[in-house]
């Protein structure tokens, strides 16, 4: 055999090593409990150690073809309301954690952190992510198209979670409502993987493994969650916000000086009908885009574009944001 053939059918064969470590579906199964898990970060319930345990995470940096040097160990819960997600985080003693600040929806990339990336209807097109840091500051968004954008964090919704620091290691209990997640009634399980940011030891790990070329939130490489039986949709996701704005005008030109003042109320609702189908209302909508604009000096001749705040644009990002393509 020559020289150019012994590379070539080297190469050939870490590639199919390479497919076959990326190309294995991992299977986790939750576990249902009747006990009453109380949320302090420790872990302590016997549902917990009964649970089946995801672990041997790989990292994606900055290597993609080791196991993790700090390992993350995670198991599921769930009884009629919530989706339990119990992690341990192991690391050493020192608790000088990289937090950038405790502002919520924090960047997984500046922070050590863990996250859960779930697609609940198994499309690999869109999906939600929650995350926690050592702190406690949480960090939810939506993932769309399959991942290839970045997280969209300005999505929340409600969810709670807390955090309990040993000497080896810093645990995450998550609770979330199963009528703040979005899921197809006719199936038993789900595409999800979980992932660690080691911000200080410059790693990042994940259950199922991610290659170096793509984002962690990318849904093509999820593992899987199982459930026992078909989950019942608990309750109606019903979001009600309501806003006031207000404004006050002087006329100094006027002798005396005039005053107007104006306030506007108004109220937006959001109801989930069914999984795929949402009722919006509104009663007298607020057209700006931002909760509190924020105050710019603009020298420039273009104008100002704030983040998007309204709720029915932010689910629905992936449709109404990105068409076609910039040239």
């Amino acid at each position: 055999m020559t020289q150019s053939l012994r590379i070539l059918s080297l190469s050939i064969l870490l590639i199919s090593l390479a497919y076959c470590a990326f190309g294995q579906a991992k299977s986790l199964s939750s576990f249902e409990t009747t006990e009453s898990i109380v949320l302090d970060g420790q872990l302590i319930e016997e549902s917990w150690s009964t649970a089946e345990t995801a672990s041997n995470f790989q990292t994606h940096f900055p290597i993609d073809s080791l196991l993790s040097k700090r390992q993350t160990e995670v198991r599921v819960l769930f009884n009629d309301e919530f989706l339990y997600i119990g992690a341990k985080c192991y690391g050493e003693k020192e608790r000088d954690f990289v937090v950038q600040s405790l502002k919520r929806d924090f960047d997984f990339e500046q922070n050590d952190a863990f996250a859960i990336f779930i697609d609940a209807f198994k499309n690999k097109s869109s999906g939600v992510c929650f995350g926690i840091n050592p702190l406690g500051v949480q960090k939810d968004g939506i993932i769309i198209e399959g991942g290839i954008r970045p997280i969209e964090d300005s999505w929340n919704t409600l969810w709670e979670a807390e955090v309990h620091h040993a000497d080896k290691y810093w645990s995450a209990e998550i609770a979330i409502p199963f009528k703040s997640l979005r899921f197809d009634s006719k199936t038993k399980s789900w595409n999800i993987n979980f992932v660690r940011y080691d911000t200080k030891f410059n790693e990042v790990s994940s259950w199922a493994p991610v290659p170096r070329g793509y984002r962690m939130n990318t849904l093509n490489y999820h593992g899987q969650l199982e459930f026992p039986s078909v989950l019942l949709k608990q309750g109606t996701n019903i979001t009600v916000v309501p806003y006031a704005a207000s404004l006050m005008q002087q006329d100094h030109t006027q002798n005396p000086t005039q005053n107007s003042a104006k306030v506007n109320l108004g109220l937006d609702t959001k109801i989930a009908i069914g999984s795929s189908l949402n009722l919006d209302l509104t009663i007298n909508p607020d057209f700006s885009q931002a909760e509190v604009d924020e105050q710019v000096i603009d020298l420039s001749r273009f104008e100002l574009f704030f983040p998007e705040q309204r709720i029915f644009f932010l689910e629905n990002s992936d449709i109404f944001e990105g068409l076609g393509s910039t040239r």
